[in-house]
Parts: structure tokens; sequence; C-alpha cells
């Protein structure tokens, strides 16, 4: 008669990898790194040096989608203030019909307030509580979470804020907000030195689009690096009209150390479309005086791109700007 019992012990042995094991320790973690964290997470569970091994690279990057997942990184970061200490990287992403009840931006607040070593953020969810990251260098997301960081921020170096899914007329109000970038250093013994690069992303389709980009460049802080304005938009006839009116009237002499600037359509068709059909728009024509007109208005920039079109102040007279080609080519 079979032994049954012993058939049994065998099937729930712990599962073995041998082979694996033996690979040496930059291996394996490389391995772990290239895993889904799903993944990952299941091979720390298979024996102690896996899970010491692996456990900071797991919580180095983290990328939620789901409100269970706050939830469930909350009560983990509670539990733990060394985990949390891990993290650099936290990309918290929902798709819009996702529900977002209040508890869920509660939970965020602490998570945000837990990883204070994170250097990057990418966030798609409303907030409202002040949070202090002194380690952060990169944030990606939108004027709602944002307004929270402006002022506790001291590391930051590249800044992508999304204001294109927000309502103008709120979003007029928030932008303000912005200028406590400028005093980001107070309490730090040292101002970074790599100043601030940053790129907005803005719709064409909302009324106000002038006085928005206009409202979030009044208040940019005065160490601006680069500034690159991306425009989402839904019909090219309605971009040529938004370009032509809109691309003359920016105002950048308050940036001493700005050098460079660019406006472009989201989509690369687009541009290229604009930049040399003269049937749909001027833009041609219009491109490089519109080019000299900002570079006027500061003296510190070096390059200019506008809807792919690149130009680089000329090195003999500072007066002319010169085409060198498009985005892709330079």
């Amino acid at each position: 008669m079979p032994n049954r019992r012993g058939q049994r012990a065998r099937r729930i042995r712990p599962l073995k990898l041998p082979g694996f094991q033996k690979l040496p320790n930059e291996v394996i973690l490389e391995v772990m790194k290239l895993a889904p964290q799903n993944v990952h997470a299941a091979l720390l569970c298979t024996c102690k040096s896996f899970y010491s091994l692996g456990l900071k690279s797991l919580y180095r990057s983290i990328w939620i989608t789901t409100p269970e997942g706050v939830f469930d990184l909350a009560c983990t970061l509670e539990s733990s203030a060394d985990l949390a200490s891990l993290v650099r990287s936290f990309k918290l992403i929902f798709h819009p019909h996702v529900l977002r009840p209040s508890h869920v931006n509660r939970k965020l607040d602490e998570i945000l307030s837990a990883i204070h070593n994170a250097e990057e953020i990418q966030l798609f969810l409303d907030s409202a509580q002040p949070v202090h990251l002194p380690a952060l260098r990169s944030y990606r997301g939108p004027m709602s979470i944002f307004k929270s960081l402006t002022s506790g921020v001291p590391s930051l170096t590249s800044l992508i804020l999304d204001i294109s899914h927000d309502d103008p007329e709120y979003i007029l109000t928030q932008l303000g907000q912005l200028s406590h970038l400028e005093k980001r250093w107070l309490n730090t013994e040292e101002r970074t030195k790599s100043g601030l690069s940053v790129e907005l992303l803005v719709s064409l389709a909302d009324g106000p689009f002038n006085q928005l980009l206009k409202t979030a460049i009044m208040h940019m802080p005065s160490d601006l690096l680069e500034l690159n304005v991306c425009c989402t938009v839904s019909r090219t006839s309605e971009s040529g009209a938004n370009r032509e009116n809109g691309m003359g009237e920016v105002a950048l002499e308050n940036f001493p150390d700005l050098r460079s600037f660019g406006m472009r359509l989201a989509m690369y068709s687009f541009n290229k479309q604009i930049s040399i059909d003269k049937e749909i728009t001027n833009f041609p024509e219009l491109a490089p005086k519109a080019a000299k007109t900002i570079g006027d208005d500061c003296r510190s920039l070096q390059k200019i791109t506008l809807c792919g079109r690149v130009y680089l102040r000329s090195t003999e007279n500072a007066e002319e700007w010169i085409e060198v080609g498009t985005e892709q080519a330079v």
C-alpha cells in the first residue's frame, strides 16, 4: 500500500533552488531587481539569505496602482520605520475611473511623511497635508499634490507639473504656491547648486491657456535652469491658433540662470506638421521672430525650442539666433 503520508510530506516540503542559490549574490540581486515586484517579494520568502539580500532593493522603488496597495504599504511602513527609510522612488498612479475615497488620501499622507529619504515621486491623487521630503530630487504629478511639497523639497532639481487635467479656474488660484520654491532652502545648511529644471504639461483646450502659462512662469523660482512647456491638443487647427497667440507673450526676464526654453505639442506629428505646413499656420515665419523676442527678454538663454525647431544663440552676435535643425536631429 502506498505511503500517502510520505507523499503528502514531500508535496509540502519547501521549494529549494540549489542552482539559483549557488549564484553570486550580485547576480541574484540583479535578477531580483529585474523581476516584477510580486516575484521579487516571493523570492524573499524562500530563505533568510534571500530576504536579507533583496529587502533593500524591494523597497527602494515602489509602484502602486490600486487603493488597496496604499493601505497595505501604509500598514507595512507604520510597523517598520527602517523599511520606510529604504524608499527612494515612489510612484502612485490610479486609473481615472478607480474610486479614490478620502481615507486613501489620509493613508497617502502617512506614506509621504514616512518616506523622508525618497528622491523621486510620481503621484496622481489628491492630497492636502504639507509634507517635508528633504531628499526628493524629482517629482512628476499634479499641482494638487505638489502644493503640499513646495516648501519642503530643498534637494529638488527636476519638476514635471501636470496641470492639463485640473479645472482652469481652480488651478489659477493654486499656481501661486510655486513661489514657495524660492524659499525651499531656508531650513537647510547648503543651497543646492544644480538649479531646477521644469516641464509644464498644459492643455490648449483650456480657455485661459495664456493666463495659466503666465501665472505658472511668474511664480517659478529664480534658480530656474531649464523650462519646457508641453501642450496637449485635440485638433491641429486649434493648436496653430493658440500657438501663434501665446508664443510671443512668454516673459522670462526674471530668471538670470535660465539656459534652455522650449514649447512643443504633446504629439510629435503635430509639431512636425505645424513647423513645415504654411497652409495650417504661419509658424515657419513666426518662429524665428518669437525665438528672438524670447531671447531678448532673457539674456542668459542659449537654446530655444519651438514645436521641434531648435535655435541657438550665436557665439559671434548675441542678438542673433541660428536655427540648427529639429529637436530629434540635434
